[in-house]
């Protein structure tokens, strides 16, 4: 596949913190850019800059969740012969469910209704997300509104399935690690 981008895109200077003033060193990153690795236009190609921008938000919901467990509950399966894998199947994640759900469902939220990254990474009617496909509805001379208000009421109803079927881990998800004690 052909790039039709400038040349100048794909080369990207870096700037680097070492002493003495050395250089900006330029970078060429045609070969793994998103044009020459057919990302631009695919499913592919959102699920990766999503991963990238909401596993930190995740890591940071799990994070505060695990801190909350008991520790004696590991121990204790130590001590009773458990395996580290059957110690994390049988004691850790049963206890961390609320905190994967919670996060799980957040994540979702976010990935669901994010605009601008789906906007800008796709252009064909095969790749457009929910929120995309909403904006545009509308055409130069007329706003469809209640086309638009069915779109974003049918984009609302699977976060509140979501929401009301996991209600009770996402509450005690969110509230695990913020007791001490």
């Amino acid at each position: 596949m052909s790039s039709t981008a400038p040349l100048w895109l794909d080369v990207v200077p870096i700037v680097t913190s070492w002493p003495s003033g050395r250089p900006k060193v330029p970078v060429p990153l045609g070969p793994i850019s998103t044009i020459s690795l057919g990302l631009l236009n695919s499913h592919l190609g959102l699920i990766i800059p999503y991963v990238a921008f909401h596993l930190p938000f995740a890591v940071w919901i799990m994070r505060n969740s695990l801190v909350g467990l008991p520790r004696g509950l590991e121990e204790a399966a130590e001590i009773d012969g458990a395996s580290i894998t059957r110690t994390l199947l049988s004691v850790v994640l049963p206890l961390a469910r609320p905190g994967l759900f919670t996060a799980g469902v957040f994540t979702f939220t976010a990935t669901w209704t994010e605009f601008l990254m789906a906007i800008t990474l796709n252009s064909e009617d095969s790749a457009r997300t929910v929120p995309v496909g909403i904006a545009l509805f509308g055409s130069e001379y007329s706003i469809p509104y209640g086309a638009i208000f069915a779109g974003a009421m049918s984009a609302t109803v699977p976060i509140a399935i979501l929401v009301l079927v996991f209600r009770r881990s996402i509450i005690s998800g969110l509230t695990s690690g913020a007791v001490k004690g």
